[in-house]
Protein backbone atom coordinates (compact mmCIF):
# COMPACT_ATOMS: atom_id res chain seq x y z
CA UNK A 1 0.00 0.00 0.00
CA UNK A 2 2.64 2.53 0.95
CA UNK A 3 3.96 1.79 -3.17
CA UNK A 4 0.92 2.57 -3.91
CA UNK A 5 0.35 5.51 -2.46
CA UNK A 6 3.87 6.99 -3.50
CA UNK A 7 3.42 5.92 -7.13
CA UNK A 8 0.00 7.28 -6.77
CA UNK A 9 1.16 10.92 -5.71
CA UNK A 10 3.11 9.94 -8.31
CA UNK A 11 0.28 10.53 -10.73
CA UNK A 12 -0.31 15.12 -10.94
CA UNK A 13 6.00 20.55 -12.10
CA UNK A 14 12.23 33.94 -15.66
CA UNK A 15 12.25 36.86 -14.76
CA UNK A 16 8.42 37.79 -15.44
CA UNK A 17 6.69 40.71 -13.93
CA UNK A 18 4.03 40.45 -11.12
CA UNK A 19 1.11 39.30 -11.71
CA UNK A 20 1.99 38.61 -15.26
CA UNK A 21 -1.48 38.31 -17.57
CA UNK A 22 -3.76 35.34 -19.24
CA UNK A 23 -1.42 35.41 -21.98
CA UNK A 24 1.85 35.37 -20.43
CA UNK A 25 1.02 32.09 -18.57
CA UNK A 26 -0.28 30.28 -22.27
CA UNK A 27 3.11 31.18 -23.47
CA UNK A 28 5.11 29.84 -20.43
CA UNK A 29 2.93 26.58 -20.99
CA UNK A 30 4.42 26.32 -24.14
CA UNK A 31 7.46 26.59 -23.87
CA UNK A 32 7.25 24.00 -21.03
CA UNK A 33 5.82 21.90 -23.15
CA UNK A 34 8.12 22.50 -26.38
CA UNK A 35 10.86 21.11 -23.64
CA UNK A 36 9.45 17.84 -22.30
CA UNK A 37 8.79 14.61 -24.11
CA UNK A 38 5.21 13.46 -24.45
CA UNK A 39 4.45 10.06 -25.85
CA UNK A 40 1.48 11.03 -27.48
CA UNK A 41 2.97 13.93 -29.68
CA UNK A 42 5.47 11.04 -30.42
CA UNK A 43 2.99 8.95 -32.83
CA UNK A 44 1.28 7.44 -29.30
CA UNK A 45 -2.35 6.69 -29.87
CA UNK A 46 -3.76 4.09 -27.47
CA UNK A 47 -1.33 1.76 -25.17
CA UNK A 48 -2.19 -1.20 -22.88
CA UNK A 49 0.57 -2.27 -20.28
CA UNK A 50 0.82 -3.99 -17.18
CA UNK A 51 2.13 -2.43 -13.99
CA UNK A 52 3.10 -5.16 -11.52
CA UNK A 53 4.62 -3.73 -7.71
CA UNK A 54 7.35 -4.97 -5.87
CA UNK A 55 8.24 -4.67 -2.27
CA UNK A 56 4.92 -6.29 -0.84
CA UNK A 57 5.24 -8.92 1.64
CA UNK A 58 7.28 -12.02 0.90
CA UNK A 59 5.56 -14.25 -2.25
CA UNK A 60 2.67 -11.70 -2.86
CA UNK A 61 3.04 -8.89 -5.46
CA UNK A 62 -0.15 -7.30 -7.32
CA UNK A 63 -0.51 -6.24 -10.98
CA UNK A 64 -2.72 -3.73 -12.49
CA UNK A 65 -3.52 -3.45 -16.19
CA UNK A 66 -3.58 0.77 -17.28
CA UNK A 67 -5.22 1.81 -20.64
CA UNK A 68 -4.49 5.05 -22.69
CA UNK A 69 -6.43 6.14 -25.51
CA UNK A 70 -6.05 9.50 -27.46
CA UNK A 71 -6.97 12.43 -26.38
CA UNK A 72 -7.11 11.34 -22.57
CA UNK A 73 -9.41 8.68 -21.80
CA UNK A 74 -7.35 6.06 -18.90
CA UNK A 75 -8.69 3.04 -17.11
CA UNK A 76 -6.70 0.04 -15.11
CA UNK A 77 -7.96 -3.05 -13.71
CA UNK A 78 -6.56 -4.51 -10.93
CA UNK A 79 -5.32 -8.02 -10.22
CA UNK A 80 -5.97 -8.95 -6.52
CA UNK A 81 -4.19 -11.09 -4.72
CA UNK A 82 -6.01 -14.61 -4.25
CA UNK A 83 -6.96 -14.41 -0.52
CA UNK A 84 -8.49 -11.01 -1.34
CA UNK A 85 -10.29 -11.80 -4.51
CA UNK A 86 -12.17 -14.71 -2.66
CA UNK A 87 -13.54 -12.51 0.34
CA UNK A 88 -16.41 -10.96 0.29
CA UNK A 89 -15.31 -7.63 0.38
CA UNK A 90 -13.67 -7.94 -2.88
CA UNK A 91 -15.63 -5.94 -5.10
CA UNK A 92 -15.59 -2.75 -2.65
CA UNK A 93 -12.04 -3.67 -2.47
CA UNK A 94 -11.55 -3.54 -6.45
CA UNK A 95 -13.12 -0.52 -7.27
CA UNK A 96 -11.27 1.81 -4.16
CA UNK A 97 -8.25 0.10 -5.61
CA UNK A 98 -8.68 1.20 -8.70
CA UNK A 99 -9.01 4.24 -8.25
CA UNK A 100 -6.29 4.73 -6.07
CA UNK A 101 -4.03 3.65 -9.10
CA UNK A 102 -5.44 5.61 -11.66
CA UNK A 103 -3.09 8.33 -11.37
CA UNK A 104 -0.57 6.06 -12.64
CA UNK A 105 -1.61 5.92 -16.13
CA UNK A 106 -0.56 9.79 -16.07
CA UNK A 107 2.82 8.57 -14.92
CA UNK A 108 2.95 6.61 -18.54
CA UNK A 109 1.41 8.95 -20.28
CA UNK A 110 1.66 12.37 -18.92
CA UNK A 111 -1.05 14.97 -19.67
CA UNK A 112 0.11 17.97 -21.52
CA UNK A 113 -0.47 20.96 -19.24
CA UNK A 114 -1.55 22.85 -22.25
CA UNK A 115 -4.17 20.39 -22.83
CA UNK A 116 -6.46 21.48 -20.03
CA UNK A 117 -6.36 25.24 -20.83
CA UNK A 118 -10.46 25.36 -20.77
CA UNK A 119 -10.63 23.74 -17.42
CA UNK A 120 -8.14 25.82 -15.47
CA UNK A 121 -7.01 29.44 -15.13
CA UNK A 122 -3.29 30.29 -15.05
CA UNK A 123 -1.42 33.09 -13.77
CA UNK A 124 2.48 33.08 -13.23
CA UNK A 125 4.67 35.57 -11.18
CA UNK A 126 8.13 35.40 -9.95
CA UNK A 127 9.35 33.68 -6.68
CA UNK A 128 13.09 34.12 -6.20
CA UNK A 129 14.94 33.15 -8.87
CA UNK A 130 12.40 30.43 -10.36
CA UNK A 131 8.79 31.45 -11.62
CA UNK A 132 5.51 29.78 -10.48
CA UNK A 133 3.03 28.74 -12.72
CA UNK A 134 -0.01 28.64 -11.19
CA UNK A 135 -3.17 26.51 -12.35
CA UNK A 136 -6.72 27.26 -10.47
CA UNK A 137 -9.52 24.93 -11.54
CA UNK A 138 -12.44 27.13 -12.74
CA UNK A 139 -15.84 26.80 -11.31
CA UNK A 140 -17.60 25.32 -14.47
CA UNK A 141 -14.72 22.76 -15.59
CA UNK A 142 -16.89 19.81 -16.70
CA UNK A 143 -13.88 17.23 -15.00
CA UNK A 144 -14.69 17.86 -11.67
CA UNK A 145 -12.12 15.06 -10.56
CA UNK A 146 -9.15 17.33 -11.46
CA UNK A 147 -7.17 19.22 -9.33
CA UNK A 148 -8.60 22.00 -7.10
CA UNK A 149 -4.68 24.13 -8.05
CA UNK A 150 -2.02 22.51 -9.77
CA UNK A 151 1.39 24.40 -9.19
CA UNK A 152 4.92 24.36 -11.35
CA UNK A 153 8.03 25.98 -10.20
CA UNK A 154 10.52 26.89 -13.50
CA UNK A 155 13.70 27.70 -14.22
CA UNK A 156 14.92 30.52 -16.07
CA UNK A 157 14.75 27.57 -19.44
CA UNK A 158 11.46 26.73 -18.51
CA UNK A 159 11.74 23.85 -17.31
CA UNK A 160 10.16 22.51 -14.05
CA UNK A 161 12.31 22.08 -10.77
CA UNK A 162 9.33 21.28 -8.81
CA UNK A 163 5.34 20.49 -8.91
CA UNK A 164 2.46 20.48 -6.43
CA UNK A 165 -1.21 19.75 -6.97
CA UNK A 166 -3.94 20.03 -4.49
CA UNK A 167 -6.94 17.46 -4.81
CA UNK A 168 -9.63 17.18 -2.19
CA UNK A 169 -8.35 19.55 0.21
CA UNK A 170 -5.00 17.01 0.02
CA UNK A 171 -1.88 18.35 -1.33
CA UNK A 172 0.93 16.51 -2.99
CA UNK A 173 4.83 17.56 -4.06
CA UNK A 174 7.37 16.50 -6.45
CA UNK A 175 10.42 18.16 -6.12
CA UNK A 176 13.97 17.55 -7.05
CA UNK A 177 13.03 16.99 -10.82
CA UNK A 178 15.99 15.68 -12.30
CA UNK A 179 15.51 14.57 -16.34
CA UNK A 180 17.26 12.70 -19.04
CA UNK A 181 17.29 13.45 -22.84
CA UNK A 182 15.64 11.49 -25.39
CA UNK A 183 15.01 12.54 -29.46
CA UNK A 184 15.98 16.38 -28.32
CA UNK A 185 13.49 16.62 -25.52
CA UNK A 186 13.45 15.80 -21.83
CA UNK A 187 12.27 12.77 -19.91
CA UNK A 188 11.87 12.87 -15.87
CA UNK A 189 14.36 10.20 -14.38
CA UNK A 190 14.16 10.76 -10.92
CA UNK A 191 11.61 12.72 -8.18
CA UNK A 192 11.17 13.19 -4.83
CA UNK A 193 7.46 12.60 -4.26
CA UNK A 194 5.40 13.71 -0.85
CA UNK A 195 2.14 13.89 0.14
CA UNK A 196 -0.39 14.63 3.32
CA UNK A 197 -1.95 11.73 4.59
CA UNK A 198 0.16 9.40 3.10
CA UNK A 199 2.95 7.04 4.53
CA UNK A 200 3.73 10.27 7.70
CA UNK A 201 0.29 10.13 8.87
CA UNK A 202 -2.49 12.53 8.35
CA UNK A 203 -1.29 16.26 7.77
CA UNK A 204 2.41 14.50 7.63
CA UNK A 205 4.28 15.29 3.98
CA UNK A 206 6.94 12.13 3.90
CA UNK A 207 9.27 12.27 1.22
CA UNK A 208 10.39 9.53 -0.88
CA UNK A 209 12.87 9.24 -3.95
CA UNK A 210 11.62 7.89 -6.87
CA UNK A 211 14.38 6.92 -10.09
CA UNK A 212 12.38 6.29 -14.03
CA UNK A 213 13.59 3.92 -16.45
CA UNK A 214 12.58 3.96 -19.82
CA UNK A 215 12.82 1.70 -22.98
CA UNK A 216 11.87 2.43 -26.61
CA UNK A 217 8.65 0.39 -27.82
CA UNK A 218 7.62 1.38 -31.86
CA UNK A 219 9.92 4.42 -31.19
CA UNK A 220 8.45 6.10 -28.45
CA UNK A 221 9.90 6.55 -25.21
CA UNK A 222 8.02 4.94 -22.13
CA UNK A 223 8.04 4.13 -19.16
CA UNK A 224 9.67 0.19 -17.81
CA UNK A 225 9.87 0.92 -14.22
CA UNK A 226 10.47 2.80 -11.34
CA UNK A 227 12.58 2.30 -7.96
CA UNK A 228 11.95 3.90 -4.48
CA UNK A 229 15.29 4.81 -3.03
CA UNK A 230 16.03 4.45 0.43
CA UNK A 231 12.70 2.95 1.14
CA UNK A 232 12.83 -0.27 -0.90
CA UNK A 233 10.23 -1.44 -3.67
CA UNK A 234 8.97 0.13 -7.05
CA UNK A 235 6.98 -1.33 -10.05
CA UNK A 236 8.08 -2.51 -13.53
CA UNK A 237 5.71 -2.29 -16.44
CA UNK A 238 5.65 -4.71 -19.24
CA UNK A 239 3.77 -6.02 -22.15
CA UNK A 240 3.45 -2.48 -23.34
CA UNK A 241 1.02 -2.55 -26.30
CA UNK A 242 1.27 0.44 -28.49
CA UNK A 243 -1.60 1.56 -31.17
CA UNK A 244 -2.74 -1.93 -30.91
CA UNK A 245 -6.21 -0.29 -30.40
CA UNK A 246 -8.87 -0.08 -27.28
CA UNK A 247 -12.60 -0.87 -27.24
CA UNK A 248 -13.94 2.47 -25.84
CA UNK A 249 -16.30 -0.09 -23.42
CA UNK A 250 -12.79 -0.04 -21.46
CA UNK A 251 -13.37 2.78 -20.25
CA UNK A 252 -17.07 3.04 -19.81
CA UNK A 253 -17.86 4.32 -15.81
CA UNK A 254 -18.68 0.93 -13.77
CA UNK A 255 -21.19 0.76 -11.49
CA UNK A 256 -20.79 0.44 -7.74
CA UNK A 257 -19.54 -2.65 -6.19
CA UNK A 258 -22.89 -4.86 -5.99
CA UNK A 259 -25.05 -2.94 -8.17
CA UNK A 260 -26.23 -4.25 -11.00
CA UNK A 261 -25.28 -2.90 -14.42
CA UNK A 262 -27.58 -0.03 -16.39
CA UNK A 263 -29.06 -1.38 -19.72
CA UNK A 264 -27.12 -1.74 -22.34
CA UNK A 265 -23.76 -2.29 -20.02
CA UNK A 266 -22.42 -5.00 -20.19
Amino acid sequence: MKTLRAAGLALLAIGMAIPAGAEDAKALLEKVESRLYYPQDNGLKDLSATIVFEGGAPGQSMAVQVFWKAPDKKACKVDLPEEVRNSPMAGMVQGMMEKAVSGLVSILVPLRFGAQEDSFDYTAEADGDLTKLTGKRKADAKEKTLPEEMIMWLDAKSTPVKMASVVNGQRSEMSELKYEEKDGKLLMSSVSVSGAGGPGGPGKMKSMLMKLEYAQVDKIWLVKGAKFEGQGGGYSVKDHAVNKGIDDAVFAPKAPAGMPPKEGDK
